[in-house]
């Protein structure tokens, strides 16, 4: 009888973790969510994204508001930009602000009658300069901002 005891008291144990972890994967507590859409994430509290690159979709935390962030974000080895670090730019490059707060770039920026992002293969995308300033920077066009996440499945 003893014997049966324990064997019950191990199920209901092992029954309990497996009930609170699948709880966890829908949201009931736990940080992982499946979502469709990014309405399926609007009661979480940071995480209120829908990432759709992998299946079943995750609720994250946004990474862009629109696809001009996912562009100035690409610090691919094709791209004009890199990321600063802090330390400023070197000449001829302008430090401009990432979607992250506190997140800087550096990249070039194209120069009337001298030369076209075109030349470069990149086109133009508009960005606040590190120092509050309208700037415009090369950037290789990488992926769409949907539902808050750059390079998410549509």
């Amino acid at each position: 009888m003893k014997k049966m005891s324990r064997l019950l008291a191990v199920a209901a144990v092992s029954t309990l973790a497996a009930l609170t972890a699948a709880a966890d994967c829908l949201g009931g507590g736990g940080e992982i969510l499946e979502c469709v859409t990014a309405n399926d994430c609007s009661d979480e509290a940071v995480n209120t994204a829908c990432d759709t690159s992998s299946d079943p979709g995750l609720c994250v935390e946004p990474t862009c508001a629109e696809t001009v962030d996912c562009q100035l974000s690409d610090t691919s080895t094709d791209s004009p930009i890199v990321a600063s670090g802090g330390d400023g730019c070197d000449d001829g490059e302008v430090e401009f602000e990432g979607f992250v707060a506190d997140e800087t770039f550096c990249g070039v920026s194209p120069e009337p009658g001298v030369f076209e992002c075109s030349e470069i293969d990149a086109i133009e995308a508009d960005a606040t300069g590190a120092d509050g300033s309208a700037v415009t920077v090369c950037v290789i066009e990488s992926s769409d901002c949907i539902e808050g996440v750059c390079g998410a499945a549509e």
